[in-house]
């Protein structure tokens, strides 16, 4: 089993709801959505299309579920915009992730989504 006091694991809210096809898991709410993380052990999440965006409004429902947020996608565009501005755009989704929930930013470089029926390029929410 795994020590909690060294390793926690978070889910994405992906399991809930989806950011790319909003109409599935539409019935879920935000907080149906992180009361069933914390009640299937998971100590931290992802944000989701349906979570408050500002820190301050997010934490109160986290806290007293015991959860924390441990990242929040960022979409890259590194084939489709100039490299610069994509690093900015990318330090300052961590600075401010880092600033409000001390946590370091997972990176999944990705052009391409695949969703519905074909591959479309990702969008930023």
């Amino acid at each position: 089993m795994l020590n909690p006091d060294k390793v926690k694991l978070a889910i994405a809210p992906i399991g809930w709801t989806n950011d790319d096809m909003p109409d599935l898991g539409a019935e879920n709410t935000f907080e149906q959505c992180i009361s069933e993380m914390a009640l299937a052990g998971f100590s931290g999440s992802e944000i989701g299309n349906k979570y408050p965006s500002d820190p301050a409004v997010l934490k109160p429902y986290l806290d007293i579920r015991n959860l924390q947020i441990c990242n929040a996608w960022f979409s890259s565009y590194l084939t489709s915009k100039p490299y610069e501005e994509t690093i900015a755009a990318f330090k300052q989704h961590c600075d401010k992730l880092h600033a409000s929930f001390r946590c370091t930013c997972l990176t999944r470089w990705a052009y391409f989504s695949s969703t519905g029926t074909g591959s479309i390029p990702a969008k930023v929410k």
